[in-house]
This record gives C-alpha cells, sequence and structure tokens, in this order.
C-alpha cells in the first residue's frame, strides 16, 4: 500500500493531469505540483469543480497563485458537480493513472482514509491497462468539451497532454478485461445502467461504503429493485457520515454497520465502495469518487454528477479483497442506538458540499482570460463589452498591480474579443477584477498562453535545445543525446545493450563494479585530465564503438526499421555486414582487435568511420521521404519533418566538432564532408519543395500546432546546411572555366537558394536558428563572409514573397525573353512558382527539382522572365 504522494513522487513523468471536486490549492502548488515538478513533470493541468474554485478565489490565500502561469487550471461545470479524482502521469512510453475518492487537499494526500486504485501500463504491453487509461482521458475530455463556452487556448492546454504519450491514443477500447474505467459522462446512460449490465449472474451480496447518501436513499432503493439482492450492508462512520437516520423500510435484509475499525488507520473514512458477490462466487469491486447517492450513480443528465470508478472483477481468493479487509465485514458491529443519535444530531448541519442538488451550474462569478499576441481574450457571450466600467490587474495575493483605463476592443475568431493590453506588469498579474454597470463582478483567472504552451513542448522542442549543444562541451553528455534521438525523434525508447557502448576487456572488481555502474548512467567524457594517447584513445572510442559512432548507429537502425531494401547501395564491411548488423561492433577493425586495446588509432581512420556512418544514415532519411511523399496518412507525413529535422540537427552537431581542439582535424578535413552535406540537401529540399512531392505544403496546409516549431526550425537549418554545402545564389555562370554539368548544377542551385531562402526569411526564429548555427559550425575566418550571405539570401527571400504576390497581376506587360539562368514562372499558374531557366530556345526548360531529368518544357509564350541581374542588384 503506498500513498498517492509516493505514486507521483516516481516515474519520471513528464506531464500530469489531475480532477478534483475541491482543491486547497496552496496544497497543490506548494506541495504536489512541486513535487511533479522536481521529478520532470514539467506540463501539468488541473480540472476543478468551478463552484469549489469560485469559492476559493473569495479567500486570497485560498486562491492559486501560479495558476494559468506554472500550470493550467481548468473550471469545470456539470449540472450536478465536477466530482471525479483522477491523476494521469505521462511520459513517451508509459502512463500511471490513479483514480479514487481523493481530493486534492492535505486530508485527501494523507489525513483521511481514502480508496484509490492506481494502474501503470506502458506502449508495448498490457492492453486492458491502456484501455483503461485511454477510456479515463476521453471521459475527461468529454466534461471538456461539455464546457461550450470556453476558449480554444484553454481546451487546448489540456488537450496537449496527448501529445506526451502514444498509450492513450494507440488502445483497444472493445476489450472486456477484468477491470476497466467507468465515468459519468454529460449525457447518454446513468453510470449505475452502464455498471448493472456487467453483472451476467444474479447477485447475493452487496456492501456498500461512503460518507455521503441521498436525502431518500434512492440509490439504495434502485440497486435493491434492479439486482434484489439476499442482503445489502451498508458501511459507515458514525461521526462523520451524511444520511437521514431512517431506515428504509422496503427493503428487507438492510444493515447498517459501523466501520470506524475496518482499517488500522485513523482518520476521516472519505472510501467510497461497492463490492458485489453473486450467486456464483464472484465478486466485483468498484471502487472511486462516486458516494451511494441520485447524483452519482442514477440522476439524469439535467441532474447529474461528473464522477469516475474503477470495476475489478475478484476472484474467491484475490488479494485485494483480503487487504483491505472486506473479510471482516460481517464481523464488524451494527450501528448502536448512540451511533443513530449522532448521526440525527447532525442532521439540519450543512454537509461537506457533495449533497444532492447542483451546486456549480451557470456560474458567472469566475472564468478564464487568455492573455496572447498583447490581448486579453474573453468569451464574446460571457458578458457585454459596453457593461465593462472597471478592469483591474492583480498579482498573485490579489494585490492592485494595474488598472485598463482605455478599452481597445477587437473581434477574434472562435466567438472570441480581446481587450488589448500591452505592458510589463503582465507578468506578474494572475488575476482579473471585472466590474460592471450592472454591479455584477468578475474574477478571471489569466491564463499565459504562450508560457503555457512553451511548457508543452518539452519532449520535442525544448530538448532539442537542451541536448544538441552538449556535445561541444567539455563534458559532452552523450547519454542526454541518445535519449533524445529515442524519445524526441522517433518517440520510442531503444534497447541500448551496454556493451556497444564500453567493450573494454578489463577484468572487474567489486570496487570497478560500483564505478562502471555510475559510468552507464552517463557517458560524459572530461578531456581536462588526460594525456595525449589517452585524449587520442578516447577520441578513439567516442567515434568507433560507443559514443558518436553509437548515436549515428541508433539513428540508421531507426530509419530502416520499416524499409525494404531492393538492390541496395549501402556500404557493407570486409565480411560483408552492412550498418545495421554492425551496431555494437567495431567498425574496419580486423577480427578480434579492440580499439581500447590499440594506443594510436589513425585520425583519417576514425574521419572515414564516420563518414560511412553518416552516408548510410542519409541514404536511409532518402528512402523515409521518399516514403513519406507517396503516402495520403497525414501522420507519416509530419513524423519525417521531424526526423529529418533531427538528421540535419546531428549534422549539425558533427560538423561543429570539426572546430575542436580534442580532434584536431587536418585542413578541409571533416567528418561530414561536402559530398554528404549535398547529398543531404538536395534530397531534403526535392522532397519538401519540389513538385510533386511538397511535402511542406501538404503539412502546412493542416498544420498541428505541435508540429509548427519543428517546421520553423527545419527552414532555418535548411539554410544553415545550404552555406555549409557551399551553396550560393549570387555565383554566376563562368563560360570560360565552367563544364557544362557545373553550369546545369549551378541552376538547380539557384532554384534550390529560392525555396530555401523563401522559407527562412518568412520566419525570424527560422532566420535566427540559421545564424545562431553558421556562428557554431564556421570558422572565424569565414564569419564575416556567412554573415554577409546569410543577410543576402534573407534579402532574396524576402523579394520572392514579393515577386510572387505582384508577378500575376503584371505578367501581361512584362514582354522580356528570359536566357539561361534568369528566373521565371508559368503564367497562370496559381500559386506563382519562381524557378530557374535550365535552357531557352524552341522550348523553354525550367528548373524542376521534384522531377526525374530536373527539368520541365514550356513553350516560350508560357513564360514570364525576370533578368538575374536584376535580382542580383537588389541583394
Amino acid at each position: 500500500m503506498i500513498s498517492v504522494l509516493e505514486g507521483i513522487d516516481k516515474g519520471n513523468f513528464q506531464a500530469s493531469l489531475i480532477t478534483t471536486y475541491n482543491a486547497y490549492l496552496p496544497f497543490y502548488e506548494n506541495v504536489v505540483l512541486k513535487r511533479l515538478i522536481s521529478n520532470g513533470c514539467r506540463y501539468n493541468v488541473l480540472m476543478m469543480d468551478a463552484f469549489q474554485l469560485n469559492e476559493a478565489l473569495k479567500n486570497p490565500s485560498l486562491s492559486p497563485k501560479q495558476a494559468g502561469f506554472q500550470y493550467s487550471l481548468v473550471p469545470i461545470r456539470a449540472t450536478g458537480a465536477f466530482h471525479p479524482k483522477i491523476i494521469l502521469l505521462l511520459s513517451d512510453k508509459k502512463v500511471r493513472l490513479f483514480v479514487g475518492s481523493h481530493n486534492v487537499t492535505l486530508s485527501g494526500f494523507g489525513n483521511n482514509r481514502e480508496l484509490t486504485t492506481k494502474i501503470d501500463t506502458s506502449n508495448d504491453q498490457d492492453p486492458a491497462g491502456k484501455a483503461v487509461v485511454s477510456t479515463a482521458w476521453n471521459f475527461a475530455q468529454n466534461w471538456l468539451d461539455y464546457q461550450s463556452d470556453y476558449l480554444k487556448p484553454l481546451k487546448d492546454a489540456v488537450i496537449k497532454l496527448k501529445d506526451f504519450s502514444k498509450v492513450i491514443t494507440n488502445a483497444d477500447l472493445d476489450l472486456n478485461p477484468e477491470f476497466e474505467f467507468l465515468g459519468a459522462q454529460p449525457d447518454g446512460p446513468s453510470m449505475w445502467e452502464l455498471l448493472k449490465s456487467r453483472f451476467s449472474s444474479p447477485v447475493a451480496k452487496v456492501f456498500i461504503l461512503g460518507p455521503f447518501f441521498d436525502s431518500r436513499y434512492d440509490f439504495v432503493r434502485t440497486l435493491y429493485k434492479d439486482l434484489l439482492p439476499v442482503e445489502i450492508i451498508i458501511g459507515v462512520e458514525p461521526d462523520r457520515v451524511e444520511m437521514i437516520p431512517d431506515i428504509p423500510g422496503d427493503i428487507p435484509n438492510l444493515r447498517f454497520i459501523n466501520t470506524s475499525d475496518l482499517t488500522e488507520k485513523k482518520g476521516y473514512l472519505h472510501a467510497k465502495c461497492l463490492l458485489f458477490e453473486t450467486d456464483d462466487g464472484n465478486r466485483w469491486l468498484v471502487t472511486g469518487s462516486a458516494n451511494p447517492s441520485r447524483p452519482a450513480w442514477t440522476g439524469p443528465p439535467s441532474f447529474r454528477n461528473a464522477e469516475a470508478v474503477i470495476v475489478e472483477h475478484l476472484s474467491q481468493q484475490d488479494s485485494v479483497f483480503e487487504s483491505l479487509n472486506f473479510d471482516k465485514i460481517p464481523e464488524l458491529p451494527s450501528l448502536s442506538n448512540k451511533d443513530w443519535e449522532d448521526i440525527r444530531n447532525r442532521l439540519n448541519t450543512a454537509p461537506e458540499t457533495d449533497g444532492d442538488e447542483p451546486t456549480s451550474q451557470h456560474i458567472k462569478s469566475i472564468s478564464v482570460a487568455i492573455y496572447s499576441d498583447y490581448s486579453f481574450v474573453f468569451n464574446r457571450g460571457f458578458f457585454e463589452p459596453s457593461e465593462l466600467t472597471k478592469v483591474i490587474l492583480l498579482n498573485d495575493s490579489h494585490q492592485y498591480v494595474d488598472e485598463i483605463t482605455a478599452f481597445n476592443w477587437n473581434l477574434t475568431e472562435n466567438n472570441s474579443i480581446s481587450l488589448i493590453y500591452d505592458s510589463e506588469f503582465v507578468s506578474t498579474a494572475r488575476f482579473l477584477y471585472l466590474t460592471f454597470s450592472n454591479k455584477e463582478e468578475i474574477i478571471c483567472i489569466i491564463h499565459h498562453e504562450k508560457i503555457i504552451s512553451k511548457q508543452s513542448e518539452t519532449n520535442r522542442q525544448i530538448k532539442f535545445r537542451e541536448y544538441l549543444t552538449s556535445l561541444r562541451s567539455e563534458e559532452p553528455d552523450v547519454g542526454n543525446f541518445i535519449k533524445l534521438i529515442e524519445k524526441v525523434i522517433f518517440d520510442e525508447e531503444l534497447e541500448i545493450d551496454p556493451e556497444a557502448k564500453r567493450t573494454s576487456k578489463k577484468v572487474k572488481t567489486k570496487d570497478d563494479s560500483k564505478d562502471e555502474k555510475k559510468t552507464l548512467e552517463s557517458l560524459a567524457v572530461n578531456f581536462e585530465d588526460i594525456d595525449q594517447t589517452k585524449l587520442l584513445r578516447r577520441q578513439t572510442r567516442m567515434i568507433k564503438s560507443g559514443d558518436l559512432a553509437y548515436i549515428l548507429d541508433l539513428l540508421i537502425n531507426r530509419l530502416g526499421t520499416d524499409l525494404i531494401y531492393e538492390n541496395s547501395d549501402e556500404l557493407t564491411d570486409q565480411y560483408g555486414r552492412t550498418e545495421e548488423e554492425l551496431i555494437g561492433s567495431d567498425d574496419d577493425i580486423d577480427e578480434g582487435v579492440s580499439p581500447f586495446i590499440e594506443s594510436v588509432i589513425k585520425k583519417s581512420e576514425i574521419v572515414k568511420i564516420c563518414h560511412n556512418k553518416v552516408r548510410t544514415l542519409i541514404n536511409r532519411m532518402t528512402k523515409k521521404l521518399e516514403k513519406a511523399s507517396c503516402t495520403e496518412k497525414e501522420d507519416q507525413r509530419f513524423t519525417v519533418i521531424t526526423q529529418v529535422l533531427a538528421v540535419i540537427a546531428v549534422i549539425k552537431e558533427l560538423i561543429a566538432l570539426d572546430k575542436s581542439k580534442k580532434f584536431d582535424l587536418k585542413f578541409q578535413e571533416s567528418f561530414v564532408p561536402k559530398t554528404l552535406r549535398m547529398r543531404l540537401f538536395s534530397t531534403s529540399v526535392k522532397y519538401l519543395y519540389g513538385s510533386p512531392h511538397r511535402l511542406l505544403d501538404k503539412v502546412q496546409d493542416n498544420i498541428k500546432e505541435k508540429f509548427e516549431s519543428d517546421i520553423i526550425q527545419l527552414k532555418g537549418l535548411l539554410m544553415w546546411l545550404a552555406r555549409e554545402s557551399r551553396l550560393d545564389f549570387r555565383n554566376k555562370i563562368d563560360r570560360f572555366y565552367m563544364t557544362v554539368e557545373d553550369m546545369r548544377q549551378l541552376r538547380t542551385e539557384r532554384t534550390y537558394m529560392l525555396f530555401v531562402s523563401e522559407g527562412a526569411a518568412s520566419n525570424e526564429e527560422s532566420y535566427t536558428l540559421a545564424q545562431q548555427s553558421l556562428e557554431q559550425t564556421v570558422n572565424m575566418s569565414e564569419k564575416q563572409d556567412s554573415i554577409k550571405w546569410l543577410e543576402a539570401h534573407r534579402n532574396l527571400g524576402n523579394l520572392i514573397k514579393k515577386l510572387k504576390n505582384k508577378l500575376p497581376k503584371k505578367h501581361s506587360k512584362i514582354k522580356y525573353s528570359p536566357k539561361t539562368g534568369d528566373l521565371a514562372y508559368v503564367k497562370g499558374s496559381e500559386p506563382a512558382e519562381i524557378s530557374v531557366v535550365f535552357s531557352s530556345g524552341s522550348t523553354t526548360s525550367l528548373v524542376d527539382i521534384g522531377s526525374e531529368n530536373g527539368r520541365c518544357d514550356y513553350l516560350p509564350a508560357k513564360i514570364v522572365g525576370i533578368p538575374f541581374q536584376k535580382i542580383l542588384r537588389k541583394l
């Protein structure tokens, strides 16, 4: 048995969703949230009953201080009460789910006697567990959709959780497992209608445990009417239970027992439980948030709580049954006269706000305002802007921060309105206090959209920025880089054989074993305290058997898992082994010779090994791009965008190592030669931009928000790779010194730069990434030229965008006949696509980077030309 707090402390999860009825928000922020974040759970969402949240906001000491900033707080309205107690912890391949009776309070997580089920499941096994967590996720999403007036960014804050794990998307929900999740939906059948259909045999006994009952025992009466059990036992804690003392006379064999001593632990018995025993000896245990009341179980949609339970089939010898002391239930004493008197005396006191009547319907004193693009965004139907009299910004203690005196409204999409506000004070604001001419007051939690959205990038965009530069540090943390490849690029973990990282044959002592364990946790290398001989051996190990070579092998292997090769041109070693078969082995080394034993290995051999691996990697990436260009599956297109981004990023890191004094490469020697850079660049541009593939256009037509940053980064890295491949739009054709093939290649390269320059110029972040990448990889002597090159090609990109907008309107006035090497586009093409003239004469050929022969022929009358020199003068 573990506590809920212990359960969230372990597991290395990356995102969390918690639903609750009541919450002591200082406890959530100062204890629960801090534990989640300290264990790597950076993206967190709390869904809470709107009425209870409204009550908390009335007291500054109880209201949230970091909602909308460190986590998303989403109030949920139900016709009854939003009452489920769920914790969903997510990571790439595993999920942990808690479903129970605990509110997010100190009592719920520690002092009370609660009953909560914990389920761990992964992406590779346990289909029943995956079905349970997926059903729980669908339950939360359905209640989110029920909030019809909520703005899209607030709903997106919850929906983004889905991106953190494939477990909740790849489940078979048609299973009939031994345990399942059951949730009360906003509409449809009641919880009781869903539950009673599970029993195929007559029910003999029923045990009911709960702290709250409805005023007429409606649920207990319905249960008896539908199942006709021989005996019903109701367990209560007399000191705290909320129920009437009148025993229903129409239910025979009904017994009330005192469960104060059901467990050794003392404290408020807040657990809720139903236990059914059928005639055939089977037991069904139902635990979760649902009290034995009408709103929880039998209420119609107009009078229904949101509840969540786990239904589990128990065998006769099940350890769960005994661990909960349910075998002792028949021995517990019946309620005494004094017990009934205590219950009667409390009858007129207020219950713990978990009664029969709907409590959270049509709440208007609380809302959420989205802060985005220098404006506060509200739902248009929530209030009339003309009636607004005052807007005050409050900090986390409800103290005055600023006041908006001029109401500048803009109508936006999705039925919303925005109040323009641009001030430094917004960073400290957590609430808006709104007053109206009709004396109504509304307090709004400020949801800082960009800050919350940034937190959702943990596993993809942020990890790129955190780890891709690690190899250039004094202690290059290759372990983190491997994790990046496994979890971020491909969204799957790969089993790593420790022998593939370290193949030393040193005899181990007990102390060595301890040291080895520590070493495997981090593959960092410190170059400070080793002599030149050891340095060379470390370099060899880094490239050949473990670090960089192993990284490339992982990428190569993962990219090739779903490809079928015919007449493969991949390199093999002297024994005919392909790169996949060489994973974990020593490349190009005589059998039986370890690189760790040899004291000197030629640097040229190290570079050659790296070249072979990079060549294979690029071949695999090419096949991935080719496959994605032929599919109609949107997810495969998005995936290949991320993969090509990752491969270019790895190439960038290898090129950055060229400058490292750790390797001291010869002049013009590189881990990634120009020919391989050019192959990766030209292949990527062909499939990303070239007709008919146009992968970037296809994904941008229906872009998913989580991939938007990937596309921005990809455009920036393509610009960087163009420079590293020595491409330059400004290069002129020299007929005296260039061969025919060189001139053809130059025209193609000009077309490449038209696409790539426009892509990088379209977004400031792309341009900045290209600039930063060049600073990492170019030598000091090339830095100034690189800056000028980058600026010239940004100008080119901006110029191409303008031309595309103008040319369709002006082409009838243009009489210029283009020459070889000029720019041109086809009349009537929508949108206008500018290319380079490959040749001119009786027909005009334009460079077509996506076609087999690299060009497409047109009648001269169909072509509008733009002189190359005219473009060049503007760069």
